[in-house]
């Protein structure tokens, strides 16, 4: 089997592969990403375009999935900001996108 060709990706499953114990997606994020290339990580929807007809149990978990995905978004923009000097543009570059529209 081939390892896949992003370090990133290579060092996350090294990571997971050798943890004694469960590893958080936050930890995980924070070890393998600066907080500013993880705001450009969320983009759209979670699973964008994934809808399964006629299986509310997925769709449920899908919607809860997403509100999860954007507060951890909310979250790591407000700690970008947070931790940039005071009036600094980069502290708002990533605002100024246009907001995704919620399903």
């Amino acid at each position: 089997m081939a390892l896949p060709r992003s370090r990133k990706v290579r060092a996350l499953l090294g990571f997971l592969t050798l943890s004694p114990s469960p590893v958080s997606r936050s930890r995980l994020c924070g070890l393998l990403w600066g907080r500013s290339q993880l705001c450009d990580l969320y983009r759209g929807d979670l699973l964008e375009g994934i809808e399964i007809a006629g299986n509310p149990e997925f769709a449920g978990w899908l919607t809860a999935q997403r509100q999860r995905y954007r507060a951890a978004r909310v979250a790591a923009l407000r700690e970008l900001v947070a931790r940039s000097p005071a009036g600094s543009p980069q502290a708002f570059r990533r605002l100024r996108r246009p907001a995704q529209p919620m399903t």
